[in-house]
């Protein structure tokens, strides 16, 4: 026989093989439903998972290590404030922990000695997670894994710049996954050290399963990293903010509102050092939410008992944007509490006009007459605010106290009877001081 008829009866011969075996699988699994898709399945099956191999250290440091970058946060005179690490999630878009950047005025990431000049773009101050472009550099973005497909036990690897030494490669596994927000905030015992904070934790097929962020000082291999969901989160911003603001949209808009995202998110946290110099920040880029940097600004500084640079700051908010019923409303207050009645008037005045739905303009307005003995003002504006809010007890309690300056007490036990179910504490108050018979002094003899 010829090599290539052998050959041929081989292949024939191994073909009746597949085919018998594959009937015994049948006949012995009839119970099975879809028996045939089934083997199928499972061939495919292999195939994928054939093809999902875990990588060795090696080539997972070789595949995502040219994703991982030093970032820093420079000062005024290019001096190196904070530095951490950062990780590539699109072309153009490298992602870091929000507390790495935010005391800089300029921003660099570099690797190996080449540097370049990176800008903020998106921020998730909550999640203490930042979006910087690099100019003139072309990104290689990492694979995102969602936490909900991790498991406990997993080998994973940190790629980061602790100490300032890049690319500074550790393994280690997923000691756990501690439930957040509806996600799975990634615990690994995989090292890491100070400049680590937003350098990149890698599973076996080189994706990104987190971006690693602190430790518990207290404990031994306590560390976290905020999970892929969170981190797709911000590229998912940066896609909605871009087609939101249109084609033309600039990174200095963009990074306007990035800026004013960690301003608010630091007066939440009463960090006021923060929130001031981000929001300072997004005013000097002077873009079109820059109204909204100085309305932000005069909260950091009311916050701080600083009256006059909180009016300041709203006077500068509505210079930009006259029509911000809230803006006049706030610098009312302001200069209230600066005893500068008449201008307080105004500005609340103001903010009615803008904005008569807002049960708070007519409040305060009605709390400023109060104030000033105006108490016929006081009802009228108190009694509009009723209106839009009939059941307001803040309202009605300002309302029964103008009444009892007037000494109607007729209008005032009639309120009381509202207030008592309402606000029982409020209600005593004004029954104290204007229903309830006073003592009479006694006379000296």
């Amino acid at each position: 026989m010829s090599p290539l008829k052998r050959y041929k009866a081989l292949w024939v011969i191994g073909l009746v093989a597949v085919a018998v075996v594959a009937a015994a699988l049948v006949v012995s699994n009839r119970n099975r439903v879809g028996d045939a898709s089934d083997w199928v399945q499972m061939a495919y099956s292999g195939l994928e998972s054939a093809k999902n191999q875990q990588l060795s250290p090696v080539e997972i440091f070789q595949k995502v290590s040219p994703s991982v970058f030093v970032v820093e946060a420079l000062g005024g005179n290019r001096e190196s404030l904070d530095l951490g690490s950062g990780v590539a999630i699109a072309p153009d878009l490298l992602i870091t922990n929000c507390h790495v950047v935010e005391n800089g005025s300029s921003l660099r990431i570099s690797r190996a000695r080449k540097k370049w000049a990176a800008r903020l773009v998106q921020a998730l101050p909550n999640h203490d997670l930042c979006g910087l472009r690099p100019s003139q550099l072309d990104l290689e973005p990492v694979s995102i894994r969602s936490s909900s497909t991790l498991e406990t036990g997993e080998s994973v690897y940190a790629i980061g710049a602790p100490e300032g030494l890049e690319l500074t490669f550790s393994q280690g596994v997923i000691s756990a996954l501690r439930e957040t927000d509806g996600v799975h905030m990634v615990q690994t015992s995989a090292p890491t050290s100070p400049g680590s904070s937003g350098g990149g934790l890698f599973d076996t097929e080189g994706n990104l399963v987190g971006i690693t962020t602190f430790q518990l000082r207290e404990g031994q291999s306590l560390n976290f990293a905020m999970p892929g969901e969170w981190v797709s989160d911000v590229l998912a911003h940066s896609t909605n903010t871009a087609g939101a603001a249109g084609p033309g949209v600039n990174d200095s808009t963009l990074e306007s509102a990035a800026w004013i995202e960690i301003g608010v998110e630091a007066v939440n946290q009463k960090n006021y050092e923060v929130a001031e110099n981000a929001l300072l920040k997004a005013t000097r880029l002077q873009q079109p939410d820059a109204y909204r940097a100085w309305y932000e600004l005069a909260s950091v500084y009311g916050s701080q008992r600083h009256l006059e640079a909180q009016a300041l700051a709203l006077e500068q908010a509505i210079r930009l944007k006259p029509n911000y019923a809230d803006a006049w409303r706030e610098l009312a207050r302001s200069y209230s509490m600066q005893k500068d009645f008449g201008k307080a008037i105004a500005a609340a005045k103001q903010s009615t006009e803008l904005d008569a739905r807002d049960k708070e303009n007519w409040q305060l307005l009605g709390l400023i007459y109060l104030g000033t003995n105006s108490y016929a003002k006081a009802i009228e504006a108190d009694e509009q605010g009723l209106r839009i809010a009939p059941s307001d007890e803040t309202l009605l309690a300002e309302l029964g106290m103008a009444y009892g300056e007037q000494g109607d007490r007729e209008q005032v036990m009639r309120i009381y009877t509202q207030l008592k179910e309402k606000d029982p504490l409020a209600a005593k108050v004004l029954f104290n001081e204007y229903i309830a018979p006073r003592p009479i002094a006694s006379r000296p003899r």
